[in-house]
């Protein structure tokens, strides 16, 4: 029962931790859940003493790396006078009490396994979900009537309307009067549900969960989620991946169809984006340039969240004005060191690629201790056997661990 209790609280974590809808506002109830996480965590060991209560050299380097970074932050703001160094010392505390407690159970090869298993399972939920909810809303009854309720989602004033049975959207896509509502499971923006998606896309084997109509429903997702910087992501991905298999023909070809497929896809290339949802693009333009000119003038930064240059963290580029270069150069370690680590660096570099992409150019992702978590997962080599008529979660969870 701890065992089962500690695995749910550390969901439970996840989901109350930026970068989630509910991250925005209840992360001190995440902080919370961590720590009932880590308390069953101590009596499952306690029950079983063949388990021990220490981290393990994979999660002992994330949790070094995320230290120092947060340690580097809190200090650059305290040198650099921030009048936001309350909020520096509060994103330093939830990150690194979050990326501790994680480090502690997922050590554990078992409950390591069971709780990213899980979690791309609630992705896989997320997704019917919405499928489910556009099909009754097709068929049988009009989208407004399968309102349940809405979610506060910080300043976002269009997202977290909830509808039968549990899909979370991020207002809607419209191009041409045709109104396409966009999928957001249950995170702060679409375009951080869609890295999700990928990181999951890519790490199945790891999570045996390496089956064909896995791979379609997390494709369906990211498709839902109209999101361009992610749709860019999934092909440069795909692209790597093709290079690392030594397949360089293929992966020129598709580089190519990447760059035709991003620039001029219906709806979310480029090109119609720029007519249809221009502000999407411009903030993001306008604040990289903004940023890049800061740092210019200042390498050293300004101290984090002490900027008046609007939209400044809204990715790590933009963000560079406020951290800093040797904050970027940090923020780039935490997420490349590991893979020296990792059981397989391919497979934990295609995960984790998309996770850099999206902070480097497209989501405000550097105080969000869910991501850091994804650090330790299990990125293993060859895939075991699944036994035939295994149940989703439970039994092939087991006899991985027996």
């Amino acid at each position: 029962m701890a065992f089962v209790l500690k695995i749910g609280f550390l969901l439970v974590t996840a989901f109350l931790i930026k970068p989630t809808a509910l991250g925005e506002n209840y992360s001190m109830l995440g902080i919370a859940a961590a720590m009932l996480a880590l308390l069953f965590h101590l009596i499952d060991c306690r029950v079983h003493p063949m388990k021990k209560i220490s981290i393990q050299g994979p999660h002992r380097l994330v949790l070094f790396l995320v230290l120092l970074l947060f340690s580097y932050l809190l200090g650059h703001a305290m040198l650099m006078n921030s009048i936001f160094l309350l909020n520096v010392l509060k994103a330093a505390v939830l990150n690194c009490t979050v990326v501790l407690v994680a480090a502690f159970i997922l050590s554990e090869a078992r409950a390591n396994y069971i709780f990213f298993r899980s979690m791309v399972i609630i992705f896989i939920g997320f997704i019917v979900s919405y499928y489910v909810t556009i099909a009754l809303a097709v068929f049988v009854t009009h989208l407004e009537q399968l309102e349940l309720f809405r979610i506060q989602i910080g300043d976002y004033p269009s997202s977290g309307m909830t509808y039968f049975p549990f899909t979370v959207m991020y207002g809607v896509y419209t191009v041409d009067g045709i109104r396409f509502p966009r999928l957001l499971g249950l995170f702060r923006e679409s375009g951080i549900l869609q890295m999700f998606l990928i990181w999951s896309l890519f790490n199945l084997k790891s999570i045996r969960l390496n089956r064909l109509w896995i791979k379609g429903t997390l494709l369906l997702g990211i498709i839902a989620s109209f999101s361009t910087a992610g749709l860019a992501i999934l092909f440069a991905n795909l692209v790597l991946y093709l290079f690392m298999n030594k397949k360089v023909m293929r992966g020129v070809v598709l580089l190519c169809l990447t760059y035709v497929v991003v620039m001029y896809a219906p709806f979310i290339g480029i090109n119609d984006k720029t007519e249809t949802h221009g502000a999407s693009i411009s903030d993001r333009t306008l604040a990289t340039e903004a940023g890049l000119e800061a740092l210019g003038n200042n390498p050293f930064g300004e101290g984090m969240y002490n900027t008046r240059i609007p939209n400044a963290g809204i990715n790590l580029v933009a963000a560079s004005s406020m951290i800093g270069v040797a904050g970027v150069l940090l923020a780039m370690l935490v997420y490349l060191v590991p893979a020296l680590a990792a059981g397989d660096r391919r497979r934990y570099l295609l995960a984790v690629i998309p996770i850099i992409l999206t902070s480097l150019i497209s989501q405000p992702l550097l105080d969000a201790p869910l991501l850091y978590l994804l650090l330790m997962a299990p990125y293993k080599g060859e895939e075991e056997p699944q036994p035939e008529g295994a149940a989703l979660l439970v039994q092939p969870a087991l006899e991985y661990i027996r």
